[in-house]
């Protein structure tokens, strides 16, 4: 930040307790600018950042999403972070993807109005903030196929990893299933449902049912079948479900059949972890 003290056009404005949510609220509220950006401190630009604002103007666009490269704490590069392939925002906002990340989207801010990001959420707020501008209105979305940012990633610190890696799938999921299911149930409230938005909703579902099933079974049960509910021909999306063995296989019966090898193999993953006896570089 030192080298920007003496631009004019910068203003630091800190806040005195809070969280990333309560310091994004206040950015809002403070800015004056035509378009919003939440540029964490870590993060940077790329050129193609320019383009983007080239794009929400000339398309009279309210939300524009570009890509995101992924850069280790080492300065290797890991590529792009996938990107949802749709022109349907809702779609777009629910899948689990580099889509979540903050400095993918420039939004116009006059578009947002009283939006806020929910400072009770300590986990994956990002994607919690996509899924209530969802709830909210079909936007008008313009998406740029080219990288506008880099999201940096802290492997290991003095204290070990990163407090998001040993908190995964130990409950902080909850806020985004209640969300997801809220979510579509305004949306057929307010008949803004179709098959694609159903599809989208119940793979978000699965994501994370798939993933923490060895951790709560019972609760992520229940949660494969909504998805199901949902969206019948919904399945994890995970290459035995998709193309190997199990693609045929009723997804909730076959989740629960896995369970106890699957326990035993998360068990060791998350020791390894706890453990710092290896990186960690998060994959969208």
């Amino acid at each position: 930040m030192a080298p920007f003290f003496m631009d004019s056009r910068v203003r630091v404005e800190p806040i005195a307790a809070g969280n990333v949510s309560s310091a994004r609220n206040h950015g809002m509220r403070s800015a004056s600018g035509k378009y919003i950006r939440f540029l964490d401190d870590d993060d940077y630009l790329l050129p193609g950042a320019m383009e983007q604002l080239e794009l929400i103007e000339s398309c009279e666009a309210e939300i524009s999403s570009g890509r995101v490269s992924s850069v280790d704490q080492h300065g290797e590069e890991h590529g792009l972070v996938s990107f949802p392939s749709t022109d349907d925002f809702v779609c777009a906002a629910v899948t689990y993807s580099g889509f979540g990340l903050p400095i993918s989207h420039l939004f116009l801010k006059s578009a947002l109005g009283d939006s806020q990001w929910d400072t009770s959420i300590e986990r994956a707020e990002d994607y919690a903030w996509l899924i209530d501008l969802a709830a909210q209105r079909d936007w008008k979305w313009a998406a740029l196929d080219r990288p506008v940012g880099v999201w940096f990633q802290h492997g290991k610190t003095r204290r070990g990893l990163r407090a998001s890696v040993l908190a995964t799938m130990k409950g902080h999921e909850d806020a985004i299933i209640s969300r997801l299911i809220s979510l579509h149930h305004h949306l057929v409230r307010n008949g803004r449902e179709s098959k694609q938005r159903d599809s989208a909703i119940a793979s978000a579902l699965w994501h994370y049912a798939h993933r923490g099933f060895p951790y709560r079974p019972f609760y992520w049960c229940a949660i494969a079948r909504k998805a199901v509910n949902i969206s019948a021909s919904s399945r994890p999306d995970a290459y035995a479900y998709q193309e190997g063995l199990l693609r045929w296989a009723p997804p909730v019966a076959a989740e629960c059949a896995l369970f106890p090898i699957r326990r035993i193999t998360r068990l060791y993953r998350d020791i390894r972890l706890a453990l710092n006896d290896v990186e960690y570089v998060k994959k969208l």
